[in-house]
């Protein structure tokens, strides 16, 4: 459904020519420019089905309540992050889209967290104990793309204790005792680079343009230390490579999710007990398709919908007060529905609403095809019993 459409409807328990006249009036507003959708209350009995198969036509949309649901109302366009991708990727996202939340999405696509300015900065002010562990999360593919760097020498098992260290040092005596199995960021140093792998170090990351020589390569194979170079200079390596980690880390998990199917209105008073700002949007296949705010449930167009054969609430379709009534088409009483502006309406004396229609159709200059011609003659036939009702 869309709010830019006009839904056509007949009355509850449909007879031929509320089905017939639906299909015929939204026929004719396509015809001059409008979106319209014929749609029908309740089942069809035996006569209007015979109707439809001799014409071709499938069964018009059921509709039996007229308020907006989440998939009729423009809702933010989603922003998507794979649950592996780093922090630093995350930051850049939201900057480049202007969007707070992230939605992440596991391997086949399906929603499995939502990652928030608020955890992204949560967690840049985190204690050195929560980044070391954060850190020793980072798979070295994510270290090398975060700093803009490529990975040299990668051994077959990769783990790290999460401790980043700058060595400029020739001395290494000061920081042996507690390198082990951390990540190094250094510039230059051929023997510094191999008495650092010789003490345990699990990843070197060698900035400044600096390349590790073969010997340096060789003895890195043999302890399993990961080497990483980027042209980046060390401190603007430093600062990011913290970032390294992935938003699978730290996402929020317990999620509040809606379905497109939902009603705005019932959307809206669950919203009122969470103080989320945002709230993903799923499809029938769980699948994310935007974003709702209270915004928007705060400021949507209602379902354009115009009522033929009827004119009655109790013959519509529940909440059509929270609906926006575009036309009347009837030849009944004038019933009880009102509206707040003016509106097409049209009531006259006659056997049938299709003879009402057909001449919306001459008043246009349209001549209806074969189809909407039968469908009109039908519907006259069956209302005026064969031409011999007292209308």
């Amino acid at each position: 459904m869309s709010n830019h459409n006009i839904y056509v409807t007949g009355h509850k328990h449909p007879d031929s020519d509320s089905i017939c006249s639906a299909i015929a009036f939204a026929n004719l507003l396509n015809k001059t420019g409008s979106t319209a959708i014929a749609c029908r209350q309740g089942p069809l009995n035996e006569e209007t089905k015979f109707i439809l198969r001799t014409f071709h036509l499938d069964n018009p949309l059921l509709m039996t309540d007229a308020r907006a649901r989440l998939a009729d109302i423009n809702l933010d366009t989603p922003t998507t992050i794979r649950y592996d991708e780093t922090v630093h990727h995350a930051w850049h996202l939201m900057l480049r889209t202007q969007n707070r939340s992230l939605y992440v999405l596991d391997e086949n696509e399906n929603l499995c967290g939502i990652c928030s300015t608020s955890d992204l900065s949560r967690y840049r002010i985190h204690e050195d104990t929560d980044l070391k562990d954060l850190m020793a999360t980072a798979t070295l593919d994510n270290i090398a793309r975060t700093i803009g760097g490529k990975v040299v020498l990668r051994p077959k098992e990769f783990s790290t204790n999460g401790q980043v260290h700058i060595v400029t040092l020739d001395d290494l005596k000061l920081v042996e005792s507690f390198i082990a199995g951390s990540i190094i960021i250094m510039s230059e140093g051929h023997e510094k680079q191999l008495n650092l792998i010789r003490l345990g170090v699990k990843c070197l990351v060698l900035t400044c343009d600096e390349h590790a020589a073969d010997d340096v390569k060789e003895l890195a194979k043999e302890y399993g230390c990961a080497i990483v170079e980027t042209p980046d200079r060390t401190m603007h390596t430093a600062t990011v490579i913290t970032e390294s980690y992935s938003v699978s880390q730290i996402m929020t998990t317990n999620l509040i999710c809606f379905k497109n199917t939902e009603y705005v209105e019932d959307v809206a008073t669950k919203m009122n007990a969470s103080r989320v700002r945002s709230y993903p949007v799923l499809d029938e296949n769980g699948k994310v398709v935007g974003g709702v705010s209270r915004y928007h449930t705060r400021n949507y167009k209602k379902l354009r919908i115009a009522l033929v054969d009827h004119s009655a609430t109790n013959q519509t379709m529940n909440h059509i007060d929270k609906a926006d009534i575009v036309a009347i088409i009837d030849h009944h009483h004038i019933g009880d529905i009102q509206t707040d502006h003016p509106i097409e309406y049209r009531n006259h004396r006659c056997g049938c609403t299709s003879t009402i229609v057909y001449g919306l159709y001459c008043e246009k200059n349209i001549v209806p095809d074969p189809t909407m011609a039968g469908l009109m003659m039908s519907a006259i036939l069956s209302d005026t019993l064969n031409f011999k009702s007292a209308t």
